[in-house]
């Protein structure tokens, strides 16, 4: 297989795995798969460019987007030294697809780089968010001092929580996926009163089990369902439902807003898992449609608008009634930002 194949087969993977459980790819993000890239060769001739001017300033680094781009289509993240702009590190994030930001500061003063990567102010050098090369980070959450991590090391899932103050780390739970599931696809997320959410697998169903840092007890929350994400007042989860891994035996997947105070069911969501909790709204992506679906938590989760979007949204603020909605567009082969402003 050629290199230009493979760079094709990749990005379609990828492409697939953030639509969901909404499988259709609009023309507007079919970024590498237009066929004058496997036809004419010109993702090696005439690589897409990137025309940001995103520069992110912290008090001893700057993080800048390199107009260049990877073989997979991610964004190539530059760390440099605000004394001499040495270049100390860099990485690889595609802003659109994952649900956490290309950075995180945290409360030491280190930096999350990504979803796998952390950059210690103490010597400026980038490590594995794990502290540690043999595990692969797939999600975080913070809470206060401690982050949590679900990652892969060997053939087990574990879920870990580390004191940010000693950086003493411990395993909570561990567990397996089936071999024909893709382990990666997995979330956790610190909900109210420490109570850390996360995916778990048990007799090949999906579970989310709940682990309360205080008791140290761990127990399961809901069965069936995976991928919990929880908003930030901590009253509501979106999970994905699910009564297996097997394809031949499960139902369809759908996404669900439920109350975490009685598990009730508040409403459906269409499109992607990739969502953004703003005020009193959540926002989700509609792939298939190129909209946003906003719903109002305060009127049980209904839909209110639909936000047409051209581009790939990334992040998204409230102010004055307005969203502020950050953009990624591909057009004459370059990726800019758009910022667009509508009205609720």
């Amino acid at each position: 297989m050629s290199k230009k194949i493979k760079i094709i087969t990749l990005a379609y993977i990828i492409l697939i795995s953030f639509a969901g459980i909404s499988y259709g790819i609009p023309d507007s993000i079919s970024i590498f798969l237009k066929d004058m890239i496997i036809e004419n060769g010109s993702y090696e001739t005439n690589p897409p460019r990137v025309n940001t001017n995103d520069v992110k300033n912290f008090s001893n680094v700057n993080i800048n987007c390199s107009e260049n781009i990877f073989d997979d289509g991610s964004f190539i993240f530059e760390i440099r030294d605000n004394k001499n702009n040495e270049i100390l590190g860099k990485y690889y994030y595609k802003p659109w697809l994952e649900k956490k930001p290309i950075y995180y500061e945290l409360s030491n003063g280190d930096i999350i780089l990504g979803k796998n990567k952390l950059l210690s102010m103490q010597d400026k050098k980038i490590y594995p968010l794990s502290l540690d090369d043999n595990i692969s980070v797939f999600d975080y959450s913070i809470n206060n001092n401690r982050i949590a991590y679900i990652g892969k090391s060997s053939d087990l899932i574990n879920i870990y929580v580390r004191d940010l103050g000693d950086n003493k780390v411990e395993i909570i739970d561990s567990y397996q996926y089936p071999e024909f599931y893709n382990a990666e696809n997995v979330f956790l997320e610190w909900g109210k009163d420490d109570l850390l959410y996360y995916d778990y697998c048990q007799n090949e169903k999906p579970i989310i089990k709940i682990f309360d840092i205080k008791s140290r007890q761990k127990e399961i929350f809901m069965e069936c369902a995976m991928n919990p994400q929880i908003s930030p007042d901590g009253q509501y989860v979106v999970i994905q439902t699910m009564n297996g891994f097997n394809k031949n035996e499960r139902q369809t997947a759908e996404l669900n807003i439920i109350e975490i105070s009685n598990k009730s069911y508040v409403s459906k969501l269409n499109g992607s898992y990739h969502l953004f909790w703003v005020s009193n709204y959540l926002i989700n992506w509609n792939v298939d449609n190129s909209t946003l679906e906003v719903h109002d938590l305060n009127n049980n989760g209904l839909k209110i608008k639909d936000i047409p979007v051209e581009g790939l949204p990334s992040e998204i603020k409230t102010e004055n009634n307005h969203l502020k909605i950050k953009t990624y567009n591909f057009t004459n082969n370059t990726f800019t930002i758009n910022n667009d402003d509508f009205c609720l």
